[in-house]
């Protein structure tokens, strides 16, 4: 599932200790912060102003993981992202 504020995945994992992967369900919040321990080595930045009325859900959604992508020091990824958005329906970058 995915919303302006979270995003649901069906990831598959393998742990070493189990014999087969398994499939398990994991949300993820968009509009978060490094947590503490991790504080040091990603530096936070200023969270994205909530959606107006109108504005595109697909743009919304990219603006918010691509602040995530620069937090964890992958800004090659938000390129990809906005053109991906573009693709399905996004306005582009303004």
């Amino acid at each position: 599932g995915l919303d302006a504020e979270s995003m649901t995945l069906d990831v598959t994992v393998k742990a070493r200790s189990e014999p087969e992967p398994k499939t398990e369900r994991v949300s993820m919040k968009l509009d978060v912060d490094p947590i503490n321990a991790m504080r040091v080595e990603y530096k936070t930045l200023p969270m994205i102003p909530p959606s107006k009325p109108g504005e595109n859900p697909v743009d919304d959604f990219v603006r918010r993981v691509n602040r995530l992508c620069l937090i964890v020091d992958q800004p090659a990824v938000t390129g990809k992202l906005i053109q991906l958005a573009i693709q399905i329906g996004g306005e582009g970058i303004r």
